[in-house]
């Protein structure tokens, strides 16, 4: 079951990634630290961000967004200027880019078998969040 994170735990997230996180994905995230996206019958579970305040927070972050980009990154083809945040279960992941700092809330698709990204025609807010 997912939880709130806190601002403090966003912000040392994006110093470690050197990019701001886009305004509806933070707030996002900090009412519910992780969740499921939904867009027609598309579900992606989204990976918390990491926070270590405590050994129960420990555990259940332990899949966070640098974690998951970092382990993509090792089998190539993802973008180094690209965070995932969100899994569907089958390889691929949803990803957000960041330019100057600043990442946009334009989701992209990573093929996992095709190691490409492809610009998909919707934002990070269009998309229904649950509790996960």
């Amino acid at each position: 079951m997912a939880f709130p994170v806190s601002i403090e735990r966003i912000r040392e997230a994006e110093a470690d990634i050197g990019a701001r996180f886009p305004e509806t994905y933070a707030k996002a995230m900090m009412e519910d630290n992780g969740g499921v996206l939904r867009k027609g019958r598309q579900q992606w579970w989204l990976h918390p961000i990491k926070d270590f305040s405590d050994k129960k927070r420990i555990k259940r972050t332990c899949n966070h967004v640098l974690h998951e980009t970092n382990g993509r990154r090792e089998y190539g083809g993802f973008p180094e200027n690209g965070v995932e945040i969100a899994g569907n279960g089958g390889g691929d992941a949803l990803v957000l880019c960041h330019s100057d700092g600043q990442f946009s809330d334009e989701l992209f698709f990573f093929d996992h078998e095709k190691l490409q990204l492809k610009k998909l025609n919707i934002r990070f807010g269009d998309m229904k969040k649950e509790r996960g």
